[in-house]
C-alpha cells in the first residue's frame, strides 16, 4: 500500500443482503473520495482494494453513530491504513460496537472501549471476522498463498 494513501474503507454490511446498486454506488463514491482525489486509476484502486496482505495497516479510521438506547456507538465504516486514528461521525465516549456481518450465522457482535480498539480490531481480526464471512474467496485465496509458499 502506498504510504502517502491515508487508508481504505470498508462498509459493515449488515442490512442488505445482494443489493448490488448500493454497492456499486458506495464503490463509485469511494473511489471518487478515496481513489481519484488521490490521483490512482479505478484499477489501482480496485487492485489497492482487493490487497488484503496486512501490509502495516493499521485502523486509522472509525466510523458510526451513536445509539442512545444502546449507550454505545454503533461502527458503520472502518478504515485500515496509515496514520493517527480518527473518529468521524456523531460518536460520543462510549463503548464501541461491532454489528454481526450479513452472513453470520450466529449474529456475535463486537464490543471495544476506544482505548484499546487499535490493539485488538487489527487488520487481521477484521479480515477473518467480518471480510471472509462476507467474501470467503479471500481466506481460501490467503490459503492457497500459504500452500504455495510451503512448497
Amino acid at each position: 500500500m502506498n504510504k502517502s494513501f491515508q487508508h481504505i474503507p470498508y462498509k459493515i454490511s449488515t442490512t442488505v443482503k445482494n443489493n448490488h446498486t448500493v454497492c456499486c454506488k458506495y464503490q463509485i463514491k469511494s473511489y471518487a473520495r478515496f481513489g481519484q482525489q488521490n490521483g490512482m486509476s479505478p484499477m489501482d484502486y480496485i487492485n489497492l482494494l482487493l490487497d488484503f496482505s496486512t501490509g502495516g495497516k493499521l485502523l486509522n479510521v472509525i466510523t458510526g453513530k451513536y445509539n442512545r438506547h444502546l449507550c454505545a456507538n454503533v461502527i458503520s465504516t472502518l478504515g485500515f491504513g496509515y496514520g493517527p486514528i480518527r473518529r468521524r461521525g456523531d460518536l460520543h465516549d462510549a463503548i464501541y460496537i461491532l454489528p454481526p456481518s450479513i452472513n453470520d450465522e450466529y449474529g456475535f457482535i463486537y464490543f471495544f472501549s476506544f482505548d484499546s480498539i487499535q490493539q485488538h480490531l487489527t487488520f487481521d481480526w477484521f479480515k477473518l471476522k467480518v471480510v471472509c464471512e462476507e467474501q470467503p474467496w479471500v481466506c481460501r485465496e490467503d490459503e492457497r498463498q500459504r500452500k504455495d509458499e510451503e512448497n
